[in-house]
């Protein structure tokens, strides 16, 4: 018997040094990766270039210490924040050590469309300054030339290719599969077009469905073609043909397309470099990334001459960024960092609310909904401060259904050419694991309930009539409590709302055409609203909230989302992987849900 204590209390001895040396370790690694990202880089050097790759994806905002720690290290496959690229880009294009920018996209873009076209509009003002924008690529993917045509010089190697397709949006339908399993998705919604569960119920679209998704998609290439022939001053009939017969993809029809200027090897471009930096050999070029960039920047001063943002020293009057990514929750411990909560929110939005420096408030949504109570929380934080100080909502590449509910009391609303949103319907899911268990398995389950219908929301049984009618009134409730929202929000009579509610999802320039959008802009252009609404100074800072979590926060955000990934990338192949995601997301979710699935992909 003692013995078998003597090797119990080794045995635990044992596992409690491991874990006192793996979290010693853990304070190490986050000491040193805050300390050498608050250290900072010497100084830019003279004739400089600003090295840009777009080889990842670009939230709404950079991340805290230790998240860019593990970002620079190439632990994490995101990148710099939005707020942070375009502070590079337009300070760079003031600084005289910087005498231009080179661009290499990668062959995998994976920032979103709405992203890229911020940072895009960004490299066109750099390039008004007079300074030179040049960009190569071996490969172009059709967001990496996107990107290119933003260039002063494209160039494409002889031996590269462009991949130039346009637009598509590909949704996974689950039911043959949920059928085989012996699973059912109880689904009770309201909306026409609140296609959130049709890969539940059906195993194609709807014509609904369809419609929509034409549109959108239809809208969102339009715009794009137009940029990218403006751009190079190419006919959008002549584009279309060359992409339909499938001749735009070879370096000569490429070039003979005008869709580049030259076809030139790395070492020919590197010449190019050398001589509009004055450089007189290859290893006198001056890369500069932007990462190392901004960590060569005080602090204090990061300034956008156009708009006086972040001024140099602090002034009374405040604009404060609200950054709102991911799905909407209901507050839970150890949420992961891509996600929105109501108590998160409610404490960025007091904040700015109660600063009497606080002139107005940018909201910056990129966000597809997901739970109608929380995001019914959130907007009444938004209704509470818009009744005070100006609210400008920025929309990114989505704010649709509870990502529309939260900004519908906004001042005004902006939203990007290339945001989604609309999408005002809701929806419940309960999923029904008896015949699996009973059919499949050989398990059956039963409950004793000392009220009626006490086991109501358990998966182990399908719903009964009475149950489904009571979910129905609820979804109901919900979804008139939206409808009401926005048109009280918009100034819109409850009637009009309805003829463009029911789920469907809108483009921005449909949205403006049905006054759920003010007017389409950037994140500077929000900025810059939200300036003129307050009547605050020239020399106005931002105030960024909520505030960046402490690293310790961060890494319990990071291996929580690692693992979770990781058993889903191990299960299926990459692209699986990422349509599939959604499954879990939805099965998890409870209560009524304001919520879209979509998944655009781009190649």
């Amino acid at each position: 018997m003692n013995f078998l204590k003597n090797v119990l209390a080794s045995a635990l001895g044992f596992f409690l040094a491991i874990a006192v040396v793996f979290v010693l370790c853990v304070l190490m690694v986050g000491a040193l990766l805050t300390f050498s990202l608050s250290s900072g880089v010497s100084a830019v050097r003279e004739h400089s270039v600003l090295y840009l790759s777009f080889d990842r994806s670009i939230p709404v905002r950079s991340p805290g210490a230790l998240m860019t720690g593990l970002d620079r290290l190439g632990l994490r496959e995101s990148g710099m924040g939005l707020n942070d690229l375009l502070t590079v880009i337009y300070d760079a294009a003031d600084n005289p050590s910087i005498d231009g920018i080179y661009m290499h996209p990668s062959m995998v873009v994976p920032a979103t469309l709405e992203s890229l076209a911020e940072v895009r509009k960004a490299l066109q003002d750099f390039k008004e300054t007079g300074k030179f924008v040049v960009s190569y690529g071996e490969y172009y993917s059709q967001k990496g030339y996107y990107m290119a045509t933003a260039a002063g010089e494209l160039y494409l190697n002889p031996a590269g290719m462009l991949q130039l397709t346009g637009i598509r949006s590909s949704t996974m339908f689950y039911k043959d599969a949920l059928d085989k399993l012996g699973v059912e998705a109880q689904v009770i919604r309201h909306g026409t077009f609140k296609s959130a569960v049709e890969p539940f119920l059906d195993n194609r679209m709807s014509e609904a469905n369809r419609l929509q998704t034409e549109r959108y998609v239809g809208a969102l290439w339009s715009h794009m073609r137009q940029e990218i022939c403006s751009a190079r001053q190419l006919s959008e009939d002549r584009l279309t043909a060359g992409m339909e017969a499938l001749q735009l993809s070879l370096p000569s029809e490429v070039l003979a397309a005008g869709l580049v200027d030259s076809l030139f090897y790395k070492d020919q471009v590197v010449a190019r470099l050398m001589s509009l930096t004055g450089a007189e050999k290859e290893d006198d070029l001056r890369y500069v990334t932007p990462e190392d960039y901004l960590a060569s920047m005080s602090p204090a001063a990061t300034p956008v001459p156009a708009t006086g943002r972040r001024a140099a020293r602090r002034e009374p009057d405040c604009i404060a960024i609200v950054y709102a990514e991911g799905d909407i929750i209901t507050d839970i411990p150890y949420a992961a960092d891509a996600v929105i909560t109501p108590s998160v929110m409610r404490e960025a939005f007091r904040a700015a609310r109660e600063d009497s420096t606080v002139k107005a408030v940018v909201f910056r949504i990129n966000s597809g909904g997901g739970s109608a109570l929380a995001s019914d929380m959130i907007w009444r934080e938004v209704a509470l401060t818009a009744a005070v100080k100006p609210v400008v909502a920025s929309f990114g590449a989505l704010a649709a259904s509870g990502g529309y509910y939260m900004a519908a009391p906004s001042t005004r609303i902006v939203a990007s050419p290339y945001t989604l949103t609309g999408s005002i319907g809701v929806f419940g899911v309960i999923p029904s694991f008896e015949k699996l268990m009973h059919n499949k398995l050989g398990i059956r389950v039963e409950s004793v309930n000392a009220v009626a219908h006490a086991d109501r929301e358990t998966v182990m049984r399908a719903l009964t009539p009475e149950e489904r009618e009571a979910m129905q009134r609820e979804v109901e409730f919900t979804y008139e409590t939206f409808v009401a929202h926005v048109a009280e929000g918009r100034h819109l009579s409850k009637e009009t709302v309805e003829q463009i509610a029911e789920g469907r999802v809108w483009c921005a320039a449909d949205a403006v055409e049905h006054a759920l959008v003010d007017t389409i802009g950037t994140f500077e252009d929000a900025i810059d609203l939200a300036v003129r609404l307050s009547g605050a100074g020239e020399d106005y800072e931002l105030m960024e909230l909520p505030e960046s979590p402490d690293w310790m926060s961060e890494l319990r955000q990071y291996l929580n989302m690692e693992m979770r990934s990781a058993r889903l990338k191990k299960a299926l192949p990459d692209e699986l992987a990422r349509m599939a995601a959604p499954v879990g997301r939805w099965l998890s979710l409870r209560g009524v849900c304001a919520m879209i699935p979509y998944e655009i992909t781009l190649y």
